[in-house]
């Protein structure tokens, strides 16, 4: 019997990343800063309001399969309110909208 192989071990890097300690898988500066520029030119940023509102259109639905009352929702990175909007009466007690973005965060309809 021939003894096993030692296999070395596998290594993931992007092609881009210095290092695997380098790697910064979510920049929440650059995520501020893209949502900072959308408000800025909101009727442009509005272009795209049909796929949030069908996103949250969807996670609401999700929801109210579950069937039962809610004592906070929280939705993270609200911008304009979108799940808000679809929430039915009654479904929660309060509705916590955050927001990372300051440009953004009276654009809630």
């Amino acid at each position: 019997m021939r003894p096993a192989r030692q296999l070395a071990p596998a290594q993931r890097a992007l092609a881009t990343a210095a290092s695997p300690s380098s790697l910064v898988v979510f920049d929440r500066n650059a995520k501020v800063a893209q949502r900072e520029r959308a408000v800025r030119n909101l009727e442009l940023s509005r272009v795209t309001d049909y796929v949030r509102n069908n996103v949250a259109e969807s996670m609401v639905d999700r929801l109210l399969d579950i069937r039962r009352r809610y004592s906070t929702i929280v939705d993270l990175g609200a911008g304009a309110g979108y799940i808000a909007r679809h929430l039915e009466p009654g479904m929660c007690d309060r509705v916590l909208m955050c927001e990372a973005s300051r440009a953004s965060r009276g654009t809630a309809v």
